[in-house]
């Protein structure tokens, strides 16, 4: 049986996010395959091991008394602190469920590469291209690939320069468009502005979370490639957690530009994304890798 360390929370501002989707993730694994090491990072950046998969829906697991410790000289073999207590424990495979910063992004992947630990999901590279939304873009625009039009914005330009920064944004998009902040995950810090006030609020809002700032025009038609089910026409933190995945119709894709899509594998990623769709799509949106 293999031992696989689901890693889960992390200090970003989507670790209830993280949560659930590590407890549906512990649920769905072959129990006679697999034994899941249940390892939360709290928002404060320390490591507990949870007992149970309950622990982690309802928040229990942060008044854990056993602490991991993970060092790049010990491998494979995990540390479990209890008090003046210390036990050793071998796993096979570290299974990140961590979105946003410090999970997403590479930083962890590039620990499990030092550790020489074996580990679910995209590369350091990919992982740290792909979380900034920005970088992304520039990735995407030079690879050719068709995508959704944009305007960059750093925080520093709002303080003085509020105005200016509207009107470009105006001239080269039209009402509606989303603000995003460039590294924070897929669905916080994000809004839709459908006029000048909203723009304004939208900005003061992801510029909270980062000075990159992304502000998008969506695609018309629009497919979720997330395939989820979303109540709104924008994918948020509460429909990331509660939505069920819904089939993806080919007719959608067909109704668009027939432009092959690149596969993200041929570029970085080396692991299946969301990006892996089918030959047909409108406009390439985002990536998420975790």
């Amino acid at each position: 049986m293999k031992r696989v360390a689901l890693i889960f929370g992390g200090k970003s501002s989507e670790h209830e996010v993280s949560c659930v989707s590590a407890a549906t993730v512990a649920e769905n694994l072959d129990k006679e395959k697999y034994q899941v090491i249940l390892i939360g990072i709290t928002k404060e950046g320390k490591w507990l091991l949870a007992d149970e998969v309950s622990a982690l829906r309802d928040g229990s697991w942060t008044n854990s008394q056993t602490e991991v410790l993970l060092s790049p000289s010990m491998g494979k073999t995990l540390l479990l602190k209890t008090g003046d207590k210390t036990e050793e424990c071998e796993i096979d495979v570290a299974f990140p469920m961590l979105h946003g910063l410090w999970g997403e992004d590479g930083t962890i992947q590039g620990l499990f590469e030092m550790a020489d630990i074996p580990y679910v999901g995209c590369g350091t590279l990919s992982s740290a291209v792909c979380m900034d939304k920005l970088f992304t873009k520039t990735v995407v625009e030079h690879a050719g690939i068709a995508q959704a039009d944009y305007v960059p914005v750093f925080a520093e330009e709002l303080e003085n320069r509020m105005d200016e920064v509207i009107k470009r944004i105006e001239e080269s998009e039209p009402y509606p468009v989303f603000v995003k902040p460039s590294n924070a995950g897929s669905s916080v810090g994000i809004t839709k502005a459908h006029d000048r006030e909203e723009l304004k609020k939208g900005l003061a809002e992801a510029a909270r979370h980062d000075r990159k700032i992304l502000v998008e025009v969506r695609s018309s038609p629009a497919v979720s490639v997330k395939s989820l089910r979303p109540q709104s026409s924008m994918i948020t933190m509460r429909s990331t957690m509660t939505s069920h995945p819904a089939p993806l119709s080919i007719r959608s894709f067909r109704k668009g530009k027939k432009k092959k899509f690149k596969r993200s594998r041929k570029r970085c990623s080396g692991a299946v994304t969301a990006s892996d769709l089918p030959e047909w799509i409108i406009s390439w949106k985002g990536i998420q890798t975790g």
